[in-house]
């Protein structure tokens, strides 16, 4: 909602003055070329030499590239707000080569999580490792995530066309799978 203000006070203290002030320019040259002040819209039709229909259709065509640019700023404006909430990419990892000490699933944000638990040769302390790619909660197929217009995050069952829409990539919703699954398992290991 902040976003959608931002942007109509941009267009009303920005935009809206410099359109008016080109019409402005516009009849101010017509006064000097025919010696009277016409209105904007006799203006335009007079200066262009247009008829009235055409103006009308001009004006028309002028308003949907404005209403065009305007929808593509807001949904670029959106993209950049979710962006900002996710987690970043780390491109350094490990590979383990042992196997995992137990591995499980875990229901969330209408997604099934695996995770694989790697216990320290204490037991004492531990790694939980969540796959970044939920599986579908009805067939259990790899979900493939995709962008909507506006930004938002939508990811797509291949087998089933379940769809889940939502802010979080699958990316930074794995790393909050990770932390409650660590949070349960500690819940689970001191009880």
């Amino acid at each position: 909602m902040k976003t959608i203000i931002k942007i109509f006070s941009f267009i009303f203290s920005t935009l809206l003055p410099t359109c008016v002030t080109i019409l402005n320019l516009i009849s101010l040259i017509q006064k000097q070329a025919t010696g009277k002040q016409t209105l904007y819209y006799e203006s335009l039709s007079s200066f262009f030499n247009l008829s009235s229909t055409q103006t009308q259709i001009l004006l028309f065509i002028l308003f949907l590239l404005f209403l065009a640019w305007s929808i593509k700023s807001i949904a670029k404006l959106n993209k950049k707000r979710l962006d900002k909430k996710q987690y970043e990419y780390s491109f350094y990892g490990f590979v383990s080569p042992r196997r995992p000490d137990r591995t499980g699933e875990i229901d969330f944000h209408g997604f099934v999580w695996s995770y694989d638990l790697y216990a320290d040769y204490n037991g004492r302390d531990f790694e939980v490792e969540v796959s970044s790619s939920p599986l579908c909660t009805e067939c259990k197929s790899e979900m493939i995530e995709t962008r909507t217009f506006f930004g938002r995050f939508k990811s797509q069952c291949p087998a089933c066309r379940r769809t889940v829409k939502g802010s979080r990539s699958n990316y930074t919703l794995s790393k909050i799978v990770s932390q409650k699954a660590t949070r349960e398992i500690k819940k689970k290991e001191r009880a």
